[in-house]
C-alpha cells in the first residue's frame, strides 16, 4: 500500500511539472515564437526611428536605393549599412512573452523606449517599441498590445545611435597616384592644366593642397553665394571618371550659432570652404590659410636640370 502511494505521488509530480511547462509564458509554443514584425522591405517606403537622447532619423526608399534623412538633410548611405539596419527592423521574432505592470523595469515606459515605425504603401504603419537588452535578446512591445515580448537579437544597440555618424566627412577619397590629369580655374579663366607623365613635382604639390582625410562640416555655408565666393575650381580626372572640387572663401553673414562646432584643428575659425562633386550634399570648413595659399599659388615650376660638363 505504501508503494502505491509513492507511485501515485511520483506520477502527480510529473503531471504537475508537465502542466507548468505548458502554462508558463516562456513555453515553446508556436504563438510565442511568431514574428512581431514581418515587413517586406521591397514594398516598404520609409523606416522612421525615434530614440531617446538622439536626433530623429529615417530611411527613405529612392530610385538610387535607401537614403538616410538626418538633421533634415538627405545623406546617401553605403548599401551594406542600409541593408543591416533594414534587415534588423523588418524581421523581429519573439522568443518569450511576459505580462507585467512595471514596463519601466524593462525600458518600455514612455521616454525610455525606441520607436520603430515602418510606412507601407497606402499610408499603413507598423510600429514597435524597443526596450532594454538582456543577454539573450531585447524587450519589445507592440503599441496595440499589453503584452511584453523578449525578441531575438540585440535591437536597442543597433538603433540607439546618432545617424549623423553615417555622414561622410571626406571631401574626396581619390589618391593622387590614380590621377591622370587636372585643371584649375576660376569662373571662365583657366589657370593651370596638368597631365601625368610619371612621378613629378605636381603630384607632390597636389598631395599637399588637396583636402584628403576627414574634415569638419560647414553646414552654415550659403551655397547660393558659390559663384561670388569661389576662389578656385579643380577638375580631377581618373580614367573616365571626373571629380570637381570648389574652394570658397568664408564670408559672414554665413556665421553659425555655435562657433565651436565649426572650428578646425586648434582654435582657428574657418576661413575657407571645400565642396566636392563626389560628396555633393556636404560642405567642409578649412582654417589652414597656408594650405589655401599654396593651392592658389599653383604648382611650383619644374626643377631646372643643369648639364654638367666633364673635361678630359
Amino acid at each position: 500500500m505504501k508503494n502505491k502511494h509513492l507511485v501515485f505521488f511520483f506520477l502527480s509530480i510529473v503531471l504537475l511539472g508537465w502542466l507548468l511547462a505548458q502554462l508558463r509564458p516562456w513555453g515553446n509554443t508556436p504563438e510565442l515564437r511568431a514574428a512581431l514584425l514581418n515587413v517586406d522591405t521591397a514594398a516598404a517606403e520609409v523606416l522612421q526611428v525615434l530614440a531617446p537622447g538622439y536626433p530623429p532619423w529615417s530611411l527613405h526608399k529612392t530610385e538610387g536605393g535607401w537614403t538616410l534623412l538626418a538633421d533634415n538633410r538627405p545623406l546617401p548611405m553605403i548599401p551594406r549599412q542600409a541593408a543591416v539596419l533594414l534587415a534588423a527592423a523588418a524581421q523581429v521574432h519573439s522568443i518569450r512573452v511576459l505580462n507585467t505592470d512595471k514596463p519601466d523595469t524593462l525600458g518600455l515606459a514612455p521616454g525610455q523606449y525606441i520607436v520603430l515605425a515602418w510606412q507601407l504603401p497606402g499610408g499603413v504603419f507598423q510600429r514597435l517599441h524597443i526596450g532594454r537588452e538582456t543577454e539573450t535578446g531585447t524587450w519589445v512591445k507592440l503599441p496595440e498590445s499589453q503584452a511584453v515580448f523578449l525578441a531575438a537579437g540585440h535591437l536597442r544597440s543597433q538603433f540607439a545611435l546618432d545617424a549623423r555618424r553615417f555622414r561622410s566627412r571626406q571631401v574626396i577619397d581619390w589618391s593622387v597616384s590614380a590621377l591622370d590629369s587636372m585643371t584649375m580655374a576660376q569662373g571662365d579663366t583657366l589657370f593651370y592644366q596638368w597631365h601625368r607623365q610619371g612621378a613629378d613635382s605636381v603630384q607632390v604639390w597636389l598631395q599637399g593642397v588637396l583636402p584628403f582625410g576627414e574634415w569638419p562640416f560647414a553646414d552654415y555655408f550659403d551655397e547660393t553665394r558659390g559663384t561670388e565666393l569661389e576662389l578656385a575650381r579643380l577638375t580631377l580626372y581618373r580614367g573616365e571618371e571626373q571629380a570637381v572640387l570648389h574652394l570658397y572663401r568664408w564670408m559672414p553673414p554665413n556665421l553659425p550659432e555655435d562657433l565651436h562646432a565649426v572650428r578646425g584643428l586648434g582654435d582657428a575659425l574657418p576661413a575657407f570652404v571645400w565642396h566636392s562633386s563626389t560628396n555633393p550634399l556636404n560642405y567642409f570648413s578649412m582654417s589652414d590659410t597656408l594650405q589655401a595659399q599654396r593651392l592658389l599659388n599653383g604648382p611650383p615650376p619644374p626643377a631646372r636640370t643643369d648639364t654638367v660638363r666633364h673635361e678630359n
